[in-house]
Formats: C-alpha cells, structure tokens, sequence
C-alpha cells in the first residue's frame, strides 16, 4: 500500500507540474499566435499553419513515439529494480539519426509539399521549419527517459522554455520581415523579387517570408529546448548503466516506438487532410451564389476565399488544441505508475490509476470545452480585434470545434493508457477509423456551396467523436477492472452542460450593454461558480477522490 501511495501522489506531483507549465505554455501561445494573425493577416496564417502541420507532426511522432517508449522502457526497468541508465543512451543514438533523416527529407521535399497543399509561397516556411525536426527527436530522448523517472520537471521547464523563444522569436523575425518588405518598397517597389505597385500587395508580397521568419523562431525554440535538457541532465545523479547490449536496446524501443509513432501519425494526419483537403474542397463550392462569397468583403488586395477561408479555419484549430493539450498533461503523468502496477499485476492499483485519470480529464475538459463554445463570439472580439473577417468565420465554425476538443481530450490519456498495458495498436485502430471518417467528411462536406468552411468543423466533430466511442468500448473490454461510465462521464457531463448554459445565459443578457472583456469575464465566473455548485450537487468530487494527498497516521 505504501508504493500505491507513493504512485498517486508521483501522479498528482506530475500532473501539478505539468498543468503549471501548460498554463504558462498556453498564455505564451496566445501571445505568439494572436499577434502573429494581426501580422500575417489570415492569408498568412494559411502559409503558416501549412508549415506548422509538419512540426506538429513530428512533435507528435517524438514525443508521442519515441518519447513513450523511452519512458516505458525507463519506468518498468526501475520497477523492477534493473538499472535503466543505458536506455537513454541508445535511445539517443537511436533518435538522433532518425532526426537528421527527417531535416534532411523535410527540406528536399518542401517545394513538393507546398504544391501538393496547393500553396506554393508555403515552401519557405517548411525550409525554415526543417531543422527543427532535429531537435525534436534529440528533445524526446531525454523527455522520455526522466519522464520514465516520474521526474516531470525537465518536461514542464523545456514546455515553457520553448514557448516563449517561439513566442519572442517568432514574432520579432515576422515583425522585422514585414518592416524590410516595406521598406524596399519605399525604395524602389521591389518586395522580395516581385514588383508591387500598391503598399498593400507590398504587404501581401512579404507576408510569405513574415511566414518563413516565424518558423525561424519556431526552429530557435526547438534548439533551446535541447540544449536546456542536456545541461539538466549534466547535473543529475545518473543510473546505473547495466550491460544489456545497444542494439538490443534500440530493437526492443522501436518494437515499443512504432505503434506508438504510428497511432500519433495517423492523428496527425486529420490535420493533414484538412492541409490538403479543405482549399481544394473550397474552390469546388465558393460559386457567385454559394453563401460564404458574403465573407468576401474580408479580404485583402490579391488575397483569395479559399485561402482566407482556411486561415481562419486553422487559426481557430489553435484554439480547439487548448483542451486536449490540458488532458495530455494527466495521461502522461500517469504512465509510469499504470506500467508499473501493470507489469506487476496490482490491479487496484491499476483500477484506481485509470479511473482517476479518465474522471480528472472529464472534469477538466467538459467546462474548458463546453465553455468556449459558450463565449465564442466575445472571445474572438478580444482575441481578434483588428480582424473583423476571422470574427464572423470564427464565430460560425469555433463552437463546432470545441465541442470537438472535449472528445479529443481523451485521445492522449486513452494512448498514455494503452501504452502502460502494452496495447498501444487499439489507439491506433481508433484513429485510423476517425480519420477515414474525418477524410470522407471533409471530401462530402466542404464542397457543398451551402456548408463550405464548416464542413472541415463536422468532419473533426464526427472524427473525435468516433474514436472516443471507441476507446470507451476497448478500455472496457481489455481492463481487468470495471470502469463507471456514470461516475467517470455521464455527472461530469451534466455538471459542465450546466456551467456552459449558465455562461451563455450571462453572455446573452450582457450584450451590448457592456464591453466584450467584461461580458467573457463574467460569464467565465459564472460558469465557474456553476460548475462547482454542480460538481457538489451531483456528488461528482468526493473526500476519497483527494485521499492520496493525506498521510495516514497508521501507514
């Protein structure tokens, strides 16, 4: 019993640090990503969120691959009291020649890319992103292996230490971009090799290396990240080395790595589908007649419907990752303690790991999710004030999409789950099933002059819905343990449905009577304080619920 403790406390220690370094990580995001729409204006954002497809790709298949296997690998040697200082070596080695593979491949085929996502100007911003695949893979190995540790400080300092040279970076190097743009448009109107005539296709013309420069602070990011974690672990107390040979190390993490790294790719490629699919889809239903031409009143010199359609598509994407980015926090937190009592087949140990960890990601996830949906319309205002196009899109497509974040909050724990009890191929038959979904919906949805842009926002809502039901169904059917659909899901539900009903309710009778901060303030109160009334109400949140912060007298 003393070890069940110790594993729930881990847990909550982890999951504390990690949601502190999200909160800083996601403020630091806001700061980079919503004065990088003003800059780049939402034609921009389309070469930029282009781009970061592949980043976020590749981050995926590190950290969600590489990084798990590393940390699977480290958590059940130590469990077992095997030396596990040698895994990190070989996992090292190991990455690192997958990163220089994946540089080199990214930057041979960016022109490629960039035409197959029917946006050429898009190929200096992946030239620029390249590098950063690099550090990517070099970052997991290390993640991975204190991860493993149950040591979660060198996730949540590199998390933020990312965030704000990205955020720092970025934005100086598109401002500056930008700036010569202009100015060797004052001096003679040649903007980047193209002739402009007006300041405003000046700007157009710069706005693709503003992209470019961004991702430059992106790649900043990645390489500072790296070099913080090896200067960590510099300083720490090593394992012991042991003596199981490198090779057989390396086998057995890309036996781990591959369906772990291939249930992350197929996650991506939802996003990739709409990289590819969403203009192509647009340019079939943007008639004279179709609805969304009223949109085109937005746009700029030079700028096109489609393109700006997905800018803003993608800009409110970043939104809709906020809530999944909260719940990962909790499942990778909890890995090494649901490997542990796995591999020794403690199953109350085990029931109470993954019930906890499925009950805290609804409790988190429902309101954060139910609630933007809720506040759409002041959010965007304040989010994008100067961005009167991103408001009208956004508000009609971002309550589909977070809706959507709520069901793909659960993707990572699910995975984090699957992992520790060595099944990580079902998360992967789940996501391959959400995206074929997601691909059809998309193909069907968009083109259709009625739906246009909010057909990508259905497709992602049917997508995570999809795998969610079918993760429910596999958790149930392989756990040797029960799992409360009503305790886990259906009252925290309720108690969020409430919470968001009661911000609507606060937003509606406040409009137009005051300013947009002060109505998305009071209804978040509101929904707050509704929430918690809930939660008591429905006896969601018991004492049990918080025992493994108590120290008995009698343990």
């Amino acid at each position: 019993m003393g070890l069940l403790r110790h594993n729930k406390r881990s847990f909550l220690y982890g999951s504390a640090v990690l949601m502190l370094s999200m909160a800083v990580v996601k403020l630091l995001g806001a700061l980079f990503k919503i004065p990088l729409a003003s800059l780049l204006r939402e034609t921009g954002m389309g070469y930029f969120t282009s781009a970061y497809t592949i980043y976020t790709a590749v981050y995926a298949l590190a950290v969600s691959g590489l990084s798990a296997a590393t940390a699977r690998m480290t958590s059940s040697c130590l469990s077992k009291g095997k030396p596990a200082g040698r895994i990190l070596k070989a996992s090292m080695l190991l990455f690192i020649g997958i990163g220089v593979m994946g540089s080199a491949a990214a930057a041979l085929l960016a022109k490629p890319f960039s035409g197959w996502v029917n946006s050429p100007q898009t190929v200096w911003s992946v030239l620029a992103l390249s590098p950063a695949i690099l550090f990517c893979c070099i970052m997991a190995a290390f993640r991975g292996y204190y991860e493993g540790c149950s040591d979660m400080r060198p996730t949540a300092m590199v998390q933020v230490i990312e965030a704000a040279v990205k955020a720092l970076g970025g934005l100086l190097f598109a401002y500056f971009a930008i700036q010569k743009g202009m100015q060797d448009f004052d001096a003679g109107g040649l903007v980047y090799g193209t002739y402009c005539e007006t300041r405003d296709a000046a700007i157009q013309a710069a706005i693709p290396f503003a992209s470019a420069a961004a991702m430059v602070g992106v790649t900043l990011s990645t390489a500072a990240g790296s070099i913080y974690l090896f200067l960590f672990h510099k300083k720490q107390k090593h394992h012991k080395a042991g003596k199981t040979p490198y090779r057989k190390i390396c086998k057995e993490l890309l036996h781990t790595a591959v369906p772990i790294a291939l249930s992350a790719a197929v996650m991506q490629l939802s996003t990739m589908i709409d990289t590819v699919t969403i203009q192509h889809q647009l340019q079939a239903a943007l008639t004279a007649e179709s609805p969304a031409s009223r949109y085109s009143v937005y746009l700029s010199s030079g700028e096109s419907l489609s393109t700006f359609l997905y800018g803003v598509f993608m800009s409110c994407m970043t939104l809709f990752h906020i809530v999944p980015a909260f719940s990962a926090v909790f499942g990778k937190s909890a890995l090494p303690g649901i490997t542990a009592a796995w591999a020794s087949k403690r199953e109350y140990e085990l029931a109470a790991q993954v019930t906890k960890t499925l009950k805290i990601t609804v409790l988190m996830a429902a309101p954060m999710s139910l609630g933007l949906a809720a506040v759409t319309t002041p959010a965007l205002r304040i989010l994008y004030p100067s961005l009167p196009g991103m408001q009208a899109v956004g508000s009609v497509i971002l309550p589909i999409l977070a809706i959507s974040s709520f069901f793909f909050a659960f993707l990572a724990p699910y995975q984090s789950i699957m992992q520790g009890i060595g099944r990580a191929d079902l998360p992967f038959k789940a996501v391959i099933c959400g995206a074929a979904i997601k691909l059809f919906a998309n193909l069907t949805l968009i083109r259709l002059p009625s739906i246009h842009i909010i057909g990508a926002a259905i497709g992602t809502l049917l997508c995570y819905l999809s795998i969610s039901i079918f993760s429910f169904i596999s958790l149930r059917k392989v756990l040797p343990i029960g799992l409360s659909v009503t305790g886990i899901l259906l009252k925290p539900l309720l108690s969020a449905l409430l919470s968001a009903f009661s911000a609507f309710l606060v937003q509606k009778a406040l409009t137009n009577t005051v300013s947009d901060s002060i109505i998305a303030i009071v209804s978040i109160a509101v929904g707050a304080l509704a929430y918690v009334a809930a939660l008591f109400l429905f006896r969601v949140v018991r004492r049990s619920d918080f025992s493994f912060v108590r120290h008995k007298k009698n343990t």
